[in-house]
């Protein structure tokens, strides 16, 4: 019991239950080891500094429920100091439990059974006092680590407010060709990029890229793969003063460019590039690695655009197929990100969290063709909410949506299609 220290509390301990507590307290009479220091209850609640360095305490009440017992109490729960009570007409047994941290000492009691109780308390002082120091390191830690959280989280957003200024603030208008996106990182940043642009009067280009990875290595890729991408050089599609770049050329140079920022680690990358001619409606595309655009008829059917080309930031000499074919009116040219794969459940799993790569996305590609570019992709967006799992998706998704032509019906037409919409979402 070396080094130890009671705190005696009271409302005024010299007189309150002085014969009991001389008789306890006579047990460590010039014992240099123990120090006992008397204290008002009043006085502690207003200046709890004497609770510094100490181990237990006793509260020696002048009534059952004075003011102060509540706040007292409290107060050496908070500061991690075990203590004993006795007050008038306690009826528990020495050493029963009265809250946590406090147990009874009755008035009635032998005074060595108190005295036993206290010797009881002291003997965990070593305890409480290791682990009071141990919980202290543990709250500095827990400080530094949420500040660093803090940190983290600036600068994640930081990340992503960087991110999206690299994305169009708005798609291009013009009459018969319709843009709208669907965006959904994982986190913070995306692996995904996109990009819609105005090339001349009648040219518009709209490009989807992937970048191989998570997170902010991802996302600072894709920024650099925007930053590289040129559209407007090259020796096709001359249009009075302005060339442009034609998409198998844009895939070469981006591939080429991607393997040349290389240095110590591969950096690896699908895209997929399209140019709509406004005024014909033909498409030219071409692709790197990235899943086949996809063409939705107005009847929900789909057409495969198949151009070849390997997975961009690998082969320096690699060439890249470029597509051509005719849109009519109402045909949708869908660009998405793999991450579809695994964004819908196969028959039978829907309430499962472990999912399977599937085709089920293209079933829900296929309702794109109802409503405006806009209706169609907050219809998905919506779909995607109401799957399991929907709030920890496993990777990035992005739709970059191209309608042709007017493909909104009016009058009755257009009512029957929304209650239809409306049957199917919900």
């Amino acid at each position: 019991m070396g080094g130890k220290r009671l705190l005696l509390i009271g409302a005024d301990p010299p007189q309150t239950g002085a014969g009991l507590v001389d008789q306890v307290l006579g047990h460590w009479a010039g014992n240099p080891d123990v120090s006992i220091e008397r204290l008002e209850a009043q006085r502690l609640l207003e200046d709890p500094a004497p609770l510094d360095g100490c181990a237990v305490a006793w509260v020696v009440a002048d009534s059952p429920d004075p003011d102060y017992l509540e706040p007292l109490t409290r107060l050496l729960h908070d500061r991690h100091v075990v203590a004993m009570l006795t007050r008038p007409g306690e009826t528990s047994a020495p050493g029963a439990p009265y809250r946590d941290g406090l147990v009874c000492a009755p008035p009635q009691s032998h005074p060595a059974g108190l005295a036993a109780v206290l010797a009881a308390l002291w003997c965990q002082a070593d305890m409480i006092r290791a682990l009071r120091t141990e919980l202290s390191m543990l709250q500095l830690q827990h400080g530094g680590v949420v500040h660093e959280f803090d940190k983290l989280d600036e600068e994640l957003r930081h990340a992503a407010r960087l991110q999206r200024e690299f994305l169009p603030a708005r798609m291009p208008s013009h009459p018969g060709v319709s843009f709208d996106v669907l965006y959904r990182p994982t986190g913070y940043v995306s692996g995904d990029i996109y990009d819609v642009m105005q090339l001349d009067e009648r040219h518009i280009g709209f490009f989807l890229a992937d970048a191989v990875g998570h997170g902010v290595p991802a996302a600072m890729m894709t920024i650099y793969i925007k930053s590289t991408l040129n559209v407007r050089r090259g020796d096709a599609l001359a249009l009075g003063d302005q060339r442009i770049e034609p998409p198998a050329h844009v895939m070469a140079r981006l591939n080429h460019d991607l393997i040349e920022y290389q240095q110590d680690q591969v950096l690896t990358a699908t895209a997929v590039y399209g140019i709509i001619d406004t005024e014909t409606f033909e498409l030219v595309v071409a692709r790197g690695g990235h899943p086949y655009p996809l063409v939705v008829r107005p009847d929900g059917s789909m057409k495969t655009v198949e151009s070849e080309g390997a997975l961009l930031g690998v082969f320096p000499d690699e060439q890249f197929e470029q597509t051509t074919l005719h849109l009519e009116p109402g045909d949708r040219v869908v660009f998405y990100s793999d991450g579809f794969e695994l964004a819908f459940p196969p028959p039978g799993r829907s309430r499962s969290r472990m999912r399977i790569a599937n085709d089920v996305y293209l079933d829900e590609f296929r309702h794109l063709a109802r409503g405006s570019v806009e209706e169609a992709l907050a219809r998905l967006d919506q779909r995607l909410d109401e799957q399991t799992g929907s709030l920890n998706q496993q990777d990035d998704l992005t739709v970059l949506l191209a309608g042709v032509g007017d493909s909104m019906p009016i009058g009755d037409e257009r009512a029957e299609l929304v209650a239809h919409d409306e049957a199917f979402v919900g």
